[in-house]
Parts: structure tokens; C-alpha cells; sequence
């Protein structure tokens, strides 16, 4: 019927340019003999490898913050203890003071 002229949808078109791009790339890599070791892409292990080491840090601050945190919590339940015990001392002085006053 009628012939409209819509504009094209450019996303498409840029993710097949993008996948042919980075497949090129690949290619590159992989056939380049100066850089390729019995086939392997090392820049792509390398890259495998950082993250990992990325991800192992990651780990480790995350394991010092929660131990950091286990103490606090660690030490103000301690401090809570020594607090009530404290108040439950002064509680039975004063009632043992109370009891000595009406015995007499």
C-alpha cells in the first residue's frame, strides 16, 4: 500500500558490527603466530587470570570487613555483660544495705 520510510533501527546494526569486530580481534589473536602458544590466546588467559586475582581481593577485603565487624559486635556484647553485671553487683549491695537497715 503505502511505502514509509521508517528510520532503521541502528542498535541491531551496531551489535553485528561489534560481534564481527571483536570476532576479527579474536582472529588477530589467535592467528597471530608471535603471540599464539601452542593455540592458546594468552591476552585472553591473562585477562582470565586479573580477573581472578581481581575477585580474590575482592574476597579477602570482604573477609577482613566482616571479621572486623564480628569484633565490634564481639566487644560490645563483652561490654554489655560487664554492664549488667555490674548493675546486678550494685543491685544486691544496695538490697543487702536495704536488709541490714530494717533488721536493725
Amino acid at each position: 500500500m503505502y511505502k514509509v520510510d521508517l528510520p532503521i533501527d541502528q542498535s541491531i546494526e551496531n551489535a553485528v558490527e561489534r560481534r564481527r569486530s571483536a570476532e576479527t580481534e579474536r582472529k588477530a589473536r589467535t592467528f597471530n603466530t608471535r603471540l599464539r602458544v601452542m593455540g592458546l590466546d594468552v591476552s585472553a588467559l591473562d585477562q582470565q587470570v586479573q580477573k581472578k586475582k581481581h575477585q580474590q581481593n575482592i574476597e579477602i577485603q570482604r573477609d577482613k570487613a566482616f571479621d572486623k565487624l564480628r569484633e565490634y559486635h564481639d566487644e560490645a556484647l563483652l561490654q554489655q555483660d560487664i554492664d549488667e553485671k555490674e548493675k546486678q553487683d550494685t543491685l544486691q549491695a544496695e538490697l543487702t544495705q536495704y536488709w541490714a537497715l530494717i533488721s536493725v
